[in-house]
């Protein structure tokens, strides 16, 4: 069979350049994992070519633009470029494949993402982002008893990148409870980030004001605690994800992340 894959893949290069069957494949099956791409080139990197026909790659290269999560979430840019992996090109293919479930062995790569302000500004007209958002809301503002019932509206959001790895986030929300009118509640909160050990990022020194006045420094650090648990890497390690952050950089107009990390194929995978 040997030479067949041969005969076949020396065919298949006069027709095509190197790579591009499976490029095409990949770009497909990651087009398919979310809403949209504005834009999105795969190279795949192979020596001999005709491994490419059996999932074999020495090196997979993607970068895309304006890459959507969910319909009103965007991400400006991501680069990724992987070490050596090996493919189930016929598991990829199927509906509804992923990645991980076509992978062989496990795979490694290295990963940088870019998101603007007006990326996170547009998300947070995002009907999921608003629900997440509205959660916290419910969590960071003490409730008391005869107020128990009362539900909180996002009506405006603003979010700023500052420089030294800070942000600042005002929201303006619409208290509602039963038999009552509404009330306009102002929130400010601004609060750093920093990165420990590769793998968790930490909200430190926050700070706030409701309607010009300022939260409880104690409620804001048990809220900076919360967050910082849910940003921990080792969370992913459960998925067969392993991951560290190399870089993380605000400045005043975006966030970049340089990230590197390695998946396992899902139990059952074919070697």
């Amino acid at each position: 069979m040997e030479w067949l894959t041969i005969t076949l893949a020396s065919v298949l290069t006069l027709l095509t350049p190197a790579g591009a069957i499976i490029d095409t494949v990949l770009a497909h099956t990651l087009r398919s994992q979310v809403q949209k791409v504005e834009q999105l080139a795969v190279r795949v990197d192979n020596t001999p070519n005709y491994q490419a026909l059996q999932g074999k790659i020495d090196r997979v290269r993607i970068s895309a633009r304006g890459i959507y999560p969910l319909a009103d979430v965007r991400i400006e840019k991501i680069e990724l470029e992987t070490e050596p992996i090996s493919l189930d090109l016929r598991q990829l293919q199927q509906k509804n494949s992923s990645l991980a479930a076509a992978l062989r062995r496990p795979a490694a790569g290295a990963l940088h993402l870019v998101l603007t302000e007006t990326n996170v500004n547009q998300a947070l007209q995002s009907a999921a982002v608003k629900e997440q958002i509205q959660t916290l809301i419910n969590n960071l503002i003490p409730s008391r008893e005869e107020s128990s019932s009362t539900k909180y509206k996002l009506s405006q959001a603003n979010f700023n990148f500052l420089n030294n790895n800070r942000v600042t986030l005002s929201l303006q929300l619409e208290t509602q409870r039963p038999d009552e009118p509404a009330a306009t509640l102002n929130l400010s909160l601004e609060v750093g980030f920093k990165l420990v050990q590769g793998r968790k990022i930490e909200l430190i020194d926050p700070t706030a004001t409701l309607n010009g006045r300022r939260i409880s420094s104690r409620l804001l650090k048990g809220f900076a605690e919360g967050i910082s648990t849910q940003l921990d890497l080792k969370n992913f390690e459960k998925q067969g994800i392993i991951a560290r952050l190399l870089q993380l950089q605000i400045d005043d107009d975006k966030l970049s992340i340089a990230a590197f990390g390695s998946i396992k194929p899902r139990s059952g995978n074919p070697n």
